[in-house]
């Protein structure tokens, strides 16, 4: 379901024990991670940052990562005000450096893009605003703002408004 694993560490308080236990299903399924290493205060000094980086190294390396996966990036945080660091105190005014490294180093997903839409469904909800919901993964092709989406277990085209079934994807601006 996923090609690579975000862990998100507190800068205060380091690995806590569903980290393990997360990184652990990650690191097996060999995802490839990207440290987020978020500072909830400015106050947070550089040595508490680098304890805190090598419990995380410790964690990888007590769950046997590769080589590959110990070569973590890391991106600094401060998520209460809106801003990554590719290094702490680098400047940048938004989150665009994690965004980038997200995309830098987590492989795209498989598939073609311009292909039949195939989404596997993993979970439905409702929403009185929204209506019904459909969470999943897209495996091939492109969703469309406010196009119908027809759902089927056999493969076969399905013609949305005969079935009921049509599947709303809200773009930007279209909620």
């Amino acid at each position: 379901m996923v090609d690579g694993v975000v862990v998100l560490v507190d800068a205060s308080e380091g690995p806590l024990p569903q980290t393990r236990y997360v990184l652990q299903k990650a690191l097996a399924a060999k995802l490839p991670p990207v440290i987020v290493l978020n500072k909830r205060s400015t106050a947070t000094d550089a040595r508490a940052e680098k304890e805190v980086l090598d419990e995380i190294y410790d964690l990888f390396i007590d769950l046997d990562a590769t080589e590959d996966q110990l070569d973590f990036p890391v991106v600094y945080t401060n998520a209460r005000d809106g801003v990554a660091h590719r290094t702490p105190g680098d400047g940048s005014k938004d989150l665009l450096p994690l965004f980038e490294t997200i995309v830098k180093h987590i492989p795209a997903p498989p598939g073609d893009p311009e292909g039949v839409l195939q989404i596997q469904v993993m979970n439905l909800d409702y929403s009185e605003f929204l209506g019904r919901i459909a969470i999943g993964r897209v495996f091939n092709g492109t969703p469309e703002a406010r196009r119908g989406r027809g759902a089927s277990s056999t493969g076969r085209p399905v013609d949305a408004d005969a079935n009921h079934q049509t599947v709303y994807i809200p773009g930007p601006g279209t909620g």
